[in-house]
């Protein structure tokens, strides 16, 4: 019965997990990343540019994401068992710091670099946890907000936040830095978690254009819900004025920029922040240091931006 019962955990957590393993020399550097999920477009550009930068350094790699995108504690079982691999460090993306801390000690007791990778960990939670975090690679949250209200300088009327998961610092952060930089004339009539999701962006924008059928703006904290925002507002009346504006630069949103059906995106180029992430780690371990925050250049993605196609920062990003 014992044996039966471990096949039957064994194989849950393969089911319920992805895992991608790129071997090199038994020698070589061995590097785990850790990310949220496999579901949203914005990890899987840092799963893909994760493997291309592996391969271009010769590193090992060992990449596992969870099939729910919110569940702190699927996170702490992959986490767990990226600990079996023996990484040298773990790149992290924590869906729940408090959750995850468990192993993130765990991993520090075993002599595992951790390196915060989206800006999930702050200098002042991991000192609260007891964590021992070399350093922090991401955009900065709070400026990626204030991107977004300064591209709404001249308009007025009323505005809809689309946030992320509730308590989410990615989320807290960028809508902080959006509302204390909205320009005057701009009512923000709704501010509603979405979970990370397309659907209930979906859902709740459908509901707000019924109790605020003059709402001019949406301003969604990730790319996934301005998509959910768009697939509610088209086909709708009155909606040609709308502006939806996005934090990624996801694929399918500089498409829909591309084709006019979203206004905007403030880029935090995820395939750079894997590229950044994993060979600072790689210099990290090899002694050198860096200053906690590592954070990243943004672009504004507009229709006319990628039609002048003339920022450096473009060739980070796919369309």
């Amino acid at each position: 019965m014992k044996k039966v019962t471990l096949i039957f955990v064994v194989l849950t957590i393969i089911s319920f997990c992805f895992t991608y393993s790129l071997s090199q020399a038994s020698d070589s550097i061995k590097i785990g990343f850790l990310i949220k999920t496999t579901k949203h477009q914005f990890w899987k550009s840092i799963r893909d540019a994760a493997i291309q930068e592996a391969e271009k350094l010769d590193v090992s790699i060992v990449i596992m994401g969870n099939t729910r995108p919110n569940d702190g504690q699927e996170q702490l079982n992959l986490c767990e068992t990226m600990l079996l691999h023996k990484p040298d460090a773990i790149i992290v993306a924590a869906v729940n710091i408090t959750n995850l801390q468990s192993c993130l000690k765990k991993a520090s007791q075993q002599g595992i670099a951790i390196v915060d990778i989206d800006g999930n960990i702050t200098k002042e939670s991991a000192k609260q946890f007891g964590l021992n975090i070399a350093f922090s690679v991401a955009a900065d949250n709070k400026l990626l907000g204030q991107e977004a209200a300064k591209y709404l300088v001249g308009q007025t009327g009323k505005v809809l936040i689309l946030e992320g998961l509730s308590g989410s610092l990615p989320s807290i952060q960028r809508k902080e830095g959006f509302v204390d930089s909205l320009p005057v004339g701009l009512d923000v009539v709704a501010s509603l978690p979405t979970d990370w999701d397309r659907l209930r962006a979906f859902e709740i924008t459908n509901d707000i254009l019924l109790k605020h059928p003059g709402l001019h703006i949406i301003f969604a904290v990730a790319d996934t819900m301005a998509i959910g925002a768009y697939e509610a507002v088209k086909g709708k009346d009155n909606i040609d004025n709308l502006i939806i504006i996005g934090i990624d630069g996801n694929d399918e949103v500089i498409g829909a920029i591309a084709e006019n059906k979203i206004s905007a995106s403030v880029a935090q180029l995820p395939s750079l922040m894997a590229q950044q992430a994993l060979s600072k780690t790689i210099r990290y371990l090899n002694g050198e240091k860096f200053e906690f925050k590592q954070y990243l250049p943004t672009v504004v993605i507009t229709q006319e931006v990628l039609q002048e196609n003339n920022n450096p920062l473009l060739k980070h990003i796919r369309y």
